[in-house]
């Protein structure tokens, strides 16, 4: 993936470094609920240019988690502490299929809030169900790059 720093008045951005600048480039991702989820990563990408950075996620859990521990997945570039509100992700299991907001862990993981219908709706709430063998998680964030 290409690098784009800081640029001066004149120089000239050709169509191939942008398009190179712009590619997706594949990542494995770690899936921790306290102990390390084993996966298939159906697809993990990302693309970055400048501090903005765009990531992609599918994957399906072939292990369980530890219930009552923060769901926790790794970033492929390490996040700002500026960031909040990452995207949204979507956890599909064999009985149901839970929406949830995907917000800034710390520089390295993001973490995923609990329920969206409880209300008032606590932030600080984060997804504790047990991650099960077979269940899938569908992400799609974009944050600053530190």
């Amino acid at each position: 993936m290409a690098t784009f720093g800081n640029f001066v008045a004149g120089q000239v951005l050709t169509a191939a470094e942008l398009n190179a600048g712009l590619e997706y480039v594949t990542y494995t991702p770690t899936w921790t609920q306290s102990a390390t989820i084993t996966k298939t990563v159906n697809w993990a990408r990302f693309t970055q240019f400048g501090k903005f950075v765009q990531v992609s996620i599918k994957m399906t859990a072939t292990s369980n988690g530890i219930s009552t521990n923060a769901v926790l997945i790794g970033l492929p570039v390490a996040a700002s502490s500026d960031n909040f509100l990452l995207g949204s992700a979507h956890f599909t299991t064999s009985s149901a299929t839970a929406p949830r907001w995907a917000i800034y862990n710390n520089s390295t993981t993001m973490r995923f809030t609990g329920p969206l219908s409880t209300s008032p709706f606590d932030i600080n709430t984060s997804l504790t169900t047990q991650i099960s063998s077979g269940d899938v998680v569908n992400i799609q964030i974009t944050y600053e790059a530190a």
